[in-house]
């Protein structure tokens, strides 16, 4: 509109802009709906009043403000007199409703209709009255098949009874059979994704020392152009930052890539197939080291406290790596699971006690820890008290039979609320023969 303050403020602010003015705002969205122009500059309320009032259904407003002006009554300083009589005016319109009455007309009609306390009591009824009159129905028909149920439950209370004890054998043998049947999958899905994961990494393993040479013979000749020409974008970033991060970027994709190879042998060795006889040296510190290695991630995400205390030059012991693997990811995956918070540690340690000629491992949680009338229980098959974390009770089992045929022991200690001590005893080389 011309002369107001939006004119003066696009005059100023915004010179390049080609303005169209007009005489009045309903001008200006009148000319907007027809066409001739792209936007139209008015005030917020009475441009939405305007509007709706003259049916101007093709435009739409933008809730974006390029001004705000205030807007109150002035008069000329000292004049106290008339500034009373405005205010005087303002409390008379108010106490007579006319205030509102106005309001409702300019500055109300972006405001949505008020529900009065007597519809919402009309509109509250229409639905709570069927609502009682279908739960009352659904109470009456819920004591009736309660009652029903009742007297069927009572009936076969005796034939499900004298049925438990055979359903829960027959649940005790098929968890057995599945269990078999998964670590047979498992076996062969660990070699084959082994298989995959180590092909595209001897390519990468391959690649790096190429890629590294190659960044060797050209660094000279980007370094002249750098002292000619001054600094360059090498990728994102400048030259004079890549020079030096590219080979430490070289470094670790090298480092990583040894890491994975390492973590699919892990894989590979604890998922293969062992049924041979124990009869080679077996360094139980190098057990340990790739049983806590391949089980990393998941340590990180259960504690921050994690402890590998290994005692140097322990004796070899009779057995089979593999296998001892096995029991030492089982005691570690139990810790794990102990635990109720990050901050809970874990303590994998080895030992040698030369009176008993025993090589030691322990494996300690400060997790939530078992009573001491479950301790005897715990290498029974299929005794858990993980069941809700996923627990099968099949691993300390089949540790306690691994451990048993190295002619060792496999004992716990545990304290309700403080934590729990897995302790690995096996004969030094030499002592399983005697």
């Amino acid at each position: 509109m011309r002369d107001s303050v939006m004119h003066e403020f696009m005059v100023s602010k915004m010179p390049d802009v080609t303005l169209f003015t007009t005489n009045s705002l309903r001008d200006a969205l009148q000319l907007l709906a027809s066409g001739k122009h792209h936007c139209a500059l008015v005030s917020k309320l009475p441009g939405e009043y305007l509007r709706r009032g003259e049916k101007l259904t093709n435009i739409q407003p933008v809730a974006k403000s390029l001004v705000e002006q205030p807007y109150s009554y002035a008069v000329r300083k000292g004049n106290h007199a008339l500034a009373e009589r405005f205010s005087n005016g303002l409390v008379v319109l108010k106490e007579s409703g006319r205030y509102q009455q106005i309001y409702n007309k300019w500055l109300g009609v972006l405001e949505p209709p008020r529900l009065s306390w007597r519809r919402v009591l009309e509109y509250s009824a229409l639905v709570v009255v069927p609502l009682l009159m279908i739960l009352a129905a659904t109470v009456l028909w819920s004591r009736t098949l309660k009652l029903k149920v009742d007297e069927r439950t009572a009936q076969l209370s005796q034939e499900v009874k004298e049925r438990k004890r055979a359903v829960e054998e027959l649940q005790l043998r098929q968890k057995q059979l599945l269990q078999a049947d998964k670590m047979t999958s498992l076996g062969i899905l660990v070699s084959g994704v082994a298989h995959e994961i180590n092909n595209p990494n001897g390519l990468i393993t391959l690649n790096l020392p190429l890629l590294s040479r190659a960044w060797i013979d050209a660094q000279p000749i980007l370094e002249q152009h750098y002292q000619v020409h001054g600094d360059f974008k090498l990728g994102w970033l400048n030259y004079s930052r890549m020079r030096d991060e590219i080979p430490e970027l070289l470094s670790e994709m090298q480092d990583c890539s040894r890491s994975i190879k390492s973590i699919v042998e892990d894989l590979k060795d604890f998922a293969r197939r062992d049924d041979e006889p124990v009869t080679e040296s077996v360094d139980v510190n190098v057990v340990v080291e790739a049983a806590s290695r391949l089980l990393d991630n998941q340590i990180k995400k259960m504690t921050r406290n994690f402890h590998l205390q290994l005692t140097p030059s322990l004796p070899m012991v009779y057995g089979r790596a593999q296998r001892l693997e096995q029991v030492v990811i089982n005691l570690l995956l139990n810790a794990c699971q102990a635990l109720d918070d990050p901050q809970q540690g874990i303590w994998l340690s080895t030992r040698y006690e030369p009176q008993d000629h025993m090589v030691i491992i322990e494996v300690r949680d400060e997790g939530c820890g078992v009573e001491q009338g479950q301790l005897p229980f715990m290498i029974d098959p299929f005794f858990t008290t993980k069941r809700e974390k996923g627990g099968t009770g099949l691993g300390l089992s089949v540790s306690a039979g691994i451990v048993e045929n190295h002619g060792g022991r496999l004992e716990f200690e545990s304290t309700v609320g403080e934590g729990l001590r897995a302790i690995l005893s096996l004969p030094e080389e030499g002592v399983i023969d005697e």
